[in-house]
């Protein structure tokens, strides 16, 4: 697969859609969204540390909390994990990954933007290939467009 990626946007839903295909039993597109920080988190914490990839995760976030309280109901555990604090208020909601504002990309597109923010693109992209070495991140691609 030799997929030009262009922004943070397109990266985030192609990792949605990457966890989607390997959890047809996962009902909701913020527990996609857990999916996708839990595995960024090896290949994150052995590069930043548990401190700097918590610290990564809890201001990614806090800015999704700004975009879309529902946000307010999760929070990040003492080893790192992020965890819905009433789970139950995920049931019912459906799976998109095709639509611009899902919830579920919301966060993984912030941590992928503080991300490519601070270690620049190319290490960001060779961070995700830690996390999925089968698929291909095009390291050749044009640079990646960072939106606030």
């Amino acid at each position: 697969m030799n997929n030009a990626l262009h922004s943070v946007q397109d990266i985030t839903y192609r990792l949605l859609r990457i966890e989607k295909s390997s959890r047809a039993d996962c009902d909701s597109d913020i527990r996609l969204a857990i999916y996708v920080c839990a595995k960024l988190q090896v290949p994150l914490t052995r590069f930043a540390g548990p401190v700097g990839y918590s610290t990564l995760l809890s201001r990614a976030l806090a800015l999704s909390c700004a975009d879309n309280t529902r946000f307010q109901d999760m929070f990040i555990s003492p080893d790192g994990i992020l965890v819905i604090s009433e789970p139950t208020s995920l049931q019912g909601q459906p799976i998109s990954t095709n639509l611009p504002n899902d919830e579920g990309a919301i966060l993984i597109a912030h941590l992928l933007a503080l991300l490519a923010t601070f270690v620049g693109e190319h290490l960001m992209l060779t961070l995700l290939s830690d996390a999925w070495p089968d698929e291909s991140f095009d390291r050749d691609a044009p640079a990646i467009e960072v939106k606030s």
